[in-house]
């Protein structure tokens, strides 16, 4: 996105002001400054042009919320005599987005925060600005924005050259192009077995389906009303957990119901925004997450409950409110955004501190462990450690069993012990519950950075597919309009031979009665009834738009495009996998029917002389 102001024509920002810059960003996760750009601005000795610092603002702004984006144009080596260093000069920030609709508020969030920086705004002030350009960036945004986890895959298939979409400006992304692409949210995809989610959500049909199949579980029992619920109690034995039926990420749930009274006030709890409530024997013990991805153990964190530690000299809100300031639980992100939530004093709270004699005025001796929370879901201010190397072989085994018996391709298996070392048998160790949508942003966050792509790698590839999955086989033909037209026509014609129907882009007249007219790059996505597509456009529409994929099947262009040669080849390069000539037509036109799946006689994809084609 190019994006100017005319206010930041000819101005700078000095060295002392991205000290400021710096320093009023100690609130945001490394991970979000983690690119290029940011770290050029923040080495840099010398000034740097407004509209440069804005582009970078831009960028830090989508990753904030997860967009998988880092491309900044302006690099100081250029300032003099390069041609984005000059367009920086004159007030024009140029960055990477997915969309215009994200990409504008980030430039104007970008714009806004220099301005400060310009009127001199330092230390807090600088700080407070930068959040409340984040705020009215987030407002008009968010609704468009997927889910933490889905932008996770989204980053995974634009690093292997897959194209990729926002469905409608929704929680839904749509990964690869025409009938093959899939559709992801969170961690759930069109592979996704619909029954096995439907049973994992069902608890007690879940607890049912993993007892018959000889796993440990919790005794359970469900009831709709309070007097079925207080029979259940009694039957099961105190001390109990009562929950939601349909619930999750921990709403209304109370562990550790030990008489009736605490059982009414329970049951009224989950059944607030439930049709009824499971009950469920209380099994001793810390929980871990365990991770199972196309059948198999991946990784494991420790999930505690909210909790702080008393030092002596402040009292528990203090602590609590030095807890929050960790950027990891970043208080502007909501929902699935967020990393880890903010620990809440509430009536909840209060009544846990009550369970240990404390108050939130109360000051805990050095060292004391204070818990906020029963329960150790991060959605409630709990925290996450690795244990994945702790974790017995005999645990691991009921993950993995517990998985393929729900049919979950990927799933989070929660299991409760009081040893995690020792073999579930031994211990009295169980499931509590198995999760078809587990967040692993947090997961990926507690787990060391040299597993954690790994991770993710297995998480695309047991809902999206293996390998270099396209969908769609795309070519490019570059160069005039009388030459991209000859070619065009004969692919057609192979592609009408071969019963395949081709999507067409771009300047394109008089197309065979088997082809498609597509407006823009966007009708790719939507393309459900093409086999291949060509995208036609001349050196100068290249150069200045792109092609708005990150990665096609090939590319032919033609050598005679004189001063623009090498920029166009060096953009077809990064592109395509071969980056065809037109010299020999012949052996062009069957390099690219064969990039697109057509066949076009026994020497299709071979240049006629032998010689390797790519570039």
């Amino acid at each position: 996105m190019r994006a100017t102001s005319a206010g930041a024509a000819g101005r700078v920002v000095d060295p002392r002001a991205v000290t400021s810059l710096r320093r009023a960003l100690v609130f945001m996760r490394p991970t979000i400054l983690n690119f290029a750009g940011w770290r050029l601005l923040r080495r840099s000795e010398t000034a740097w042009p407004a509209a440069a610092v804005a582009e970078v603002m831009a960028v830090i702004m989508q990753r904030y919320v997860g967009w998988p984006v880092t491309y900044c144009a302006y690099r100081p080596a250029e300032a003099e005599d390069g041609a984005e260093g000059s367009r920086q000069a004159q007030g024009t920030a140029i960055f990477q987005t997915t969309d215009a609709r994200i990409g504008l508020p980030a430039a104007q969030a970008g714009f806004a925060v220099v301005q400060a920086l310009v009127d001199g705004v330092t230390g807090p002030e600088l700080r407070r600005a930068i959040r409340s350009q984040l705020r009215a960036f987030l407002e008009p945004t968010m609704p468009a924005t997927p889910s933490a986890d889905a932008l996770l895959l989204a980053r995974v298939a634009g690093e292997r050259g897959i194209p990729w979409q926002v469905v409608g400006r929704s929680g839904y992304v749509q990964i690869g192009l025409g009938r093959q692409a899939c559709i992801v949210k969170g961690t759930e995809s069109t592979l996704t077995s619909a029954i096995g989610v439907k049973m994992a959500k069902d608890k007690g049909m879940a607890n049912r389906v993993l007892a018959d199949a000889g796993l440990p579980v919790a005794g359970q029992r469900t009831a709709r009303t309070e007097k079925a619920a207080l029979a259940a109690a009694r039957e099961l034995g105190y001390p109990l957990v009562v929950k939601p039926f349909n619930g999750n990420m921990g709403r209304d749930i109370t562990v550790g119901v030990s008489n009736e009274d605490e059982m009414r006030k329970a049951f009224a709890r989950a059944v607030g925004h439930s049709g009824k409530a499971v009950i469920e024997t209380l099994i001793p013990g810390e929980e871990t997450r365990l991770l199972v991805v196309g059948g198999k153990f991946l990784a494991a964190m420790n999930r505690q409950p909210a909790q702080v530690t008393g030092d002596g000299t402040r009292s528990v809100a203090d602590l609590v409110k030095e807890e929050n300031r960790r950027p990891e639980r970043d208080g502007l992100l909501k929902g699935a955004h967020a990393l880890m939530k903010p620990i809440q004093l509430d009536e909840d709270a209060r009544a846990v501190l009550a369970q240990q004699e404390l108050t939130v005025d109360a000051v805990p001796a050095a060292g004391r462990q204070v818990f906020l929370r029963r329960e150790s879901n991060l959605s409630r201010g709990g925290v996450a450690i690795d244990v994945t190397d702790k974790i017995h072989p005999s645990i691991r085994q009921v993950a993995e069993a517990a998985a393929r018996r729900l049919r979950l391709d990927v799933c989070g298996v929660d299991f409760l012990s009081t040893d995690f070392t020792r073999p579930w048998q031994e211990t009295g160790g169980a499931i509590c519950e198995v999760n078809s949508r587990p967040g692993v942003s947090m997961q990926l966050a507690a787990t060391p950075e040299e597993r954690r792509d790994v991770i993710l790698s297995s998480i695309f590839d047991a809902l999206v597919g293996e390998g270099e999955y396209r969908g769609l086989p795309v070519v490019a033909l570059v160069g005039a309009p009388e030459a991209t037209a000859r070619m065009r026509q004969t692919l057609e014609t192979l592609a009408g031979r071969a019963g395949c129907r081709l999507g067409i882009m771009g300047e394109a007249s008089g197309l065979a009665p088997s082809s498609r007219a597509l407006e823009t790059v966007a009708d790719l996505f939507q393309a459900d009834d093409i086999d291949a597509a060509l995208i036609v456009l001349t050196p100068r529409q290249l150069l200045e738009r792109g092609l708005g994929l990150p990665r096609i099947a090939a590319a032919v262009t033609w050598s005679d495009l004189v001063s623009q040669t090498s920029a166009v080849r060096r953009i077809l390069g990064r592109l395509a996998g071969d980056v065809l000539l037109a010299e020999d037509r012949a052996a062009a036109e069957r390099a690219a029917a064969a990039a697109l799946g057509l066949p076009s006689g026994p020497s299709a994809g071979r240049p006629a002389s032998g010689k390797k084609l790519a570039v």
